[in-house]
């Protein structure tokens, strides 16, 4: 499950919630004070991700991850329909 730990009352950790929300991911959200508090080390910049082994800290690289999540959702979500869809070669489904 992804864990976004985020810092009260962080512009960067609101918006990085909002486009978990966007996605319809499942998601927790832990607001601390300090990464410490969250169980992170001391020093790991907020806001941050936390899924399974991986950790990604700091604005610039939860923004990245976002991305990289945004685009993995959009290309799963497209054959979850009972659509057909011609591809750029003109094969079908």
């Amino acid at each position: 499950m992804i864990e976004l730990v985020v810092a009260r009352d962080d512009p960067a950790g609101r918006e990085a919630r909002a486009v978990l929300e966007d996605l319809v991911v499942a998601h927790t959200v832990t607001v601390v004070d300090r990464a410490a508090d969250a169980g992170l080390p001391a020093r790991t910049r907020l806001p941050a991700v936390r899924e399974g082994d991986r950790l990604v800290a700091g604005t610039d690289a939860v923004a990245g991850y976002l991305a990289e999540l945004r685009r993995f959702t959009t290309e799963w979500n497209r054959f979850q329909s009972d659509a057909c869809y011609v591809e750029d070669d003109g094969t079908i489904c």
